[in-house]
C-alpha cells in the first residue's frame, strides 16, 4: 500500500492551517477593535498635547534639587511637602497598587514606571498628590476602568482630565508633562489649574523653604509642613516641623523650629508634663530623646507607642489636649511666667 498523502488531504490539511481555519471576526469584533485603536489613538494625541510643568530656576541653596526641580510651581498657600526615598513608594500608590485591582496589566505598567512622588498638605485636610512616572494616559484609563468596575463606577480621560464615577463618590485628576514623564495631580482644586502653574512660585513662601533645607530625600519617609503641631499640646507655637523616618521598625525623628531660643526653651520644658499625661494612659513608660539646639527642639521616638494605643486611649488623649487648649485660651499660659504686679500709685 502506498505511504503517500492523497493530493486531497494534503489539501484539505492545507486549508486547515491556523490561517485557513480561522473564524472570520463578526462585524461587533470588528467594531470593537476599531473602537479601541480609535481610543488609543485619542489618548494618544491627548497625550502629547498635555500642558508642560514650567522650567524653574536653580534650586535654592540647601534645597534638594529634585524636589525643587518638581514642585517650584506650587502655590505659596501650600503647608508642606512629604514624601519617600528611593525604593519605597508613595503612600497613595502603595496602598492603590495594594489592591486587588492593582494586579489589572495596566496598573501594574503604572506602578513599574512610577519614578517618584509627593504629598502635598495643606493647613486643612485632604493633602493633594503629585506623582511622576513613565505611563501612558492609555494605561491610566485602563487602570482606572479596572479600579472602578469593582465598584460598578465608571472612568475615561478626556483631554487632560480622568473622570471617575462611582457609587461612592466622583473625581477629576489632572494630568501635565516633565519633559518625557507623565505628571497625575490628585487635588480638590486647591493646586489650580496645571496649566496655569508659575515658575519658582514656591520661593514666596519663606518659612516652608527654610524647613526644606532641612528635609533628607533618601530617607525612607520625610516631610516638612509649616503646620503648628506645638501650641496645643506644649503652649507653644512654632514655626512647623520636619519629620524623619527610616523604615518599618525604627524611631520617629521630629525637628520643632521655633521662633527664638527662648520660645524653644519654654516648649522643651513643657513637654516632659505631656509624655507623662501619655503614660499615665497607657500604663508604661514612653521611651524618648527630647533635646535642643538654639530654635530647634528634637523628638526622637518610637511611632508603635500612638499605634498600639486603643481608640478609647487617643480619645482620651484628644480630649486632654483640647481641655489644654481651653485652659490656654481661657487664661495666662501655664508654661510662661506670671505678669509682674504692676507698682501701687
Amino acid at each position: 500500500m502506498s505511504t503517500r498523502c492523497p493530493h486531497g488531504l494534503v489539501l484539505l490539511l492545507a486549508l486547515c492551517t491556523p490561517l485557513g481555519c480561522t473564524k472570520k471576526p463578526s462585524r461587533l469584533e470588528t467594531a470593537s477593535k476599531q473602537i479601541e485603536a480609535d481610543n488609543a489613538n485619542e489618548l494618544q494625541q491627548a497625550q502629547a498635547a498635555l500642558p508642560q510643568l514650567p522650567s524653574g530656576s536653580a534650586p535654592p541653596e540647601g534645597v534638594p534639587a529634585q524636589l525643587w526641580t518638581d514642585l517650584h510651581w506650587l502655590p505659596t498657600d501650600v503647608a508642606g511637602i512629604n514624601g519617600t526615598g528611593p525604593g519605597h513608594e508613595p503612600f497613595i500608590a502603595h496602598w492603590f497598587f495594594g489592591l486587588p485591582t492593582g494586579q489589572d496589566p495596566d496598573c501594574k505598567a503604572l506602578q513599574e514606571g512610577l519614578s517618584r512622588g509627593y504629598g502635598i498638605e495643606w493647613s486643612q485636610p485632604p493633602q493633594s498628590f503629585v506623582l511622576f512616572g513613565s505611563g501612558t494616559l492609555e494605561q491610566v484609563e485602563g487602570c482606572a476602568k479596572a479600579a472602578t468596575s469593582a465598584l460598578r463606577g465608571s472612568a475615561h480621560v478626556d483631554k487632560d482630565t480622568l473622570f471617575v464615577r462611582t457609587d461612592m463618590g466622583n473625581a477629576e485628576l489632572r494630568f501635565a508633562t516633565q519633559g518625557e514623564q507623565l505628571v497625575l495631580v490628585i487635588d480638590d482644586g486647591r493646586l489650580g489649574r496645571v496649566a496655569d502653574a508659575q515658575a519658582n512660585r514656591l520661593r514666596g513662601d519663606e518659612n516652608l523653604m527654610a524647613l526644606l533645607t532641612k528635609v533628607d530625600p533618601a530617607r525612607a519617609t520625610w516631610s516638612a509642613t509649616t503646620n503648628d503641631m506645638t501650641q496645643v499640646p506644649v503652649g507653644v507655637p512654632s514655626l512647623g516641623y520636619t519629620l524623619h523616618n527610616d523604615g518599618p521598625n525604627t524611631k520617629l525623628e521630629l525637628r520643632f523650629a521655633f521662633e527664638s531660643s527662648a520660645e524653644a526653651e519654654r516648649a522643651l520644658a513643657a513637654t516632659p508634663a505631656l509624655f507623662e499625661k501619655m503614660e499615665a494612659m497607657l500604663g508604661k513608660p514612653v521611651e524618648r530623646d527630647l533635646r535642643r539646639d538654639a530654635e530647634t527642639v528634637t523628638l526622637i521616638v518610637d511611632p508603635a507607642v500612638m499605634l498600639a494605643m486603643p481608640p478609647e486611649k487617643l480619645a482620651e488623649l484628644n480630649q486632654t489636649l483640647e481641655a489644654l487648649a481651653a485652659e490656654r485660651a481661657g487664661g495666662p499660659d501655664p508654661v510662661q511666667p506670671p505678669a509682674p504686679a504692676e507698682a501701687a500709685p
